[in-house]
This record gives structure tokens, sequence and C-alpha cells, in this order.
């Protein structure tokens, strides 16, 4: 009766959350078959959330990996030019009381 196309734009919709009323408004199927279509397609509404999910959490880690990689470079960075200062500092110590 109705195409599978429509029910996996359904079952998309829903995995993005979009709320029942809201496809029953878009696709003009009579809320029985939407709820038929819940329970039938639950596992792939669930699977298709967590795929979303996934691929939100794999973008936070590479985002947080690129910041910390970036902070590490620039505590490095900051270490070479507190040692450079020390060294210097030293050396002209050194030299005040060797004179």
């Amino acid at each position: 009766m109705f195409s599978d196309n429509k029910k996996n734009e359904f079952a998309l919709l829903r995995a993005e959350g979009v709320p029942l009323n809201s496809v029953y408004q878009k696709f003009n199927v009579p809320p029985g078959i939407l709820s038929g279509w819940t329970m039938d397609l639950s596992g792939d509404i669930c699977d298709m959330k967590i795929d979303a999910n996934d691929s939100v959490t794999d973008s936070l880690k590479a985002s947080a990996r690129k910041r910390i990689l970036e902070n590490q470079t620039k505590l490095h960075s900051f270490v070479i030019f507190i040692s450079i200062f020390f060294a210097i500092s030293l050396f002209f110590q050194f030299r005040k009381c060797h004179i």
C-alpha cells in the first residue's frame, strides 16, 4: 500500500527526532499506520540514531585531538622559551659573580 521509500523516509525523520504529528502532516498517512511503522522499523530507527551519534562523537573526538595537539605545540614552545630565558638569566648572574 505504501512504498518502501516512504517508510525509509519516515524512519530517517523519526531517527532525527521529528515528532509523529509532523510526520503525519508531511506524509498524510493515518496515525495508526505510522504507529505500526514505528513498531516495525524501531530497530532501524535505533540503528540510525546510534550511527548519527557515533558520527557526532567521532567529529568531537577529532576536534578535541586537534586542540590537544595545538595546545601541546604551544606548551612546547613556551617551555623552550622559558628554558632559554632561564639559561640567559643564569649566564648573566654567573658573569656578575665572576667579574
